[in-house]
């Protein structure tokens, strides 16, 4: 079995933030399978990202607060944003390489760290709002990280199971 469950594609979509309107063109839906079923999926998101944030001075900032919420508008069903990590990556035919921002939880994910992420992106790349042509891809992969402090519990009465010490060799 493949690593892709299924892959959906939905209509478009449009987030404002401040009076700017970012747009989302297409978006796709990539959720794990097999051993890793409902623990990870990746939205893609096609966007435009119109002139107001790219003229503005303050269009770093609003761009930055749009991903957020494009981050908090998709978190799958059946996760709990509690548990959830989250990684962000930005591509573009005119970018060199990908950048994006590691995998945190998503309460930690702030528009101040999208917007440092455009900042280092603009040392060694193009700055996203910065492109000839204005469009990029934003993927966002949800990651549902188990709960429990890891310790597994015995079939004897629920004790904490301790595994056993290796004796050194002599």
């Amino acid at each position: 079995m493949s690593g892709i469950e299924e892959v959906t594609g939905q209509e478009v979509e449009n987030v404002q933030v401040g009076g700017a309107l970012l747009k989302v063109k297409r978006a796709f839906v990539a959720k794990s399978g097999g051993r890793f079923k409902n623990s990870v999926e990746t939205v893609s998101l096609d966007v435009d990202i119109p002139t107001v944030f790219t003229a503005s001075p303050n269009g770093p900032d609003l761009f930055s607060e749009a991903v957020v919420k494009l981050i908090d508008a998709h978190i799958p069903a059946g996760m709990t944003p509690a548990n959830l990590k989250v990684g962000v990556k930005f591509e573009s035919e005119e970018l060199v390489e990908s950048v994006g921002l590691s995998f945190k939880k998503l309460a930690n994910v702030l528009p101040r760290d999208i917007a440092d992420c455009m900042e280092d992106m603009a040392q060694s790349n193009k700055n996203l709002l910065e492109l000839e042509e204005p469009r990029i891809t934003i993927h966002i992969t949800y990651l549902n990280t188990p709960t429990g402090s890891g310790e597994e519990a015995s079939n004897k009465g629920g004790e904490v199971a301790t595994p056993a010490k290796k004796e050194p060799d002599q």
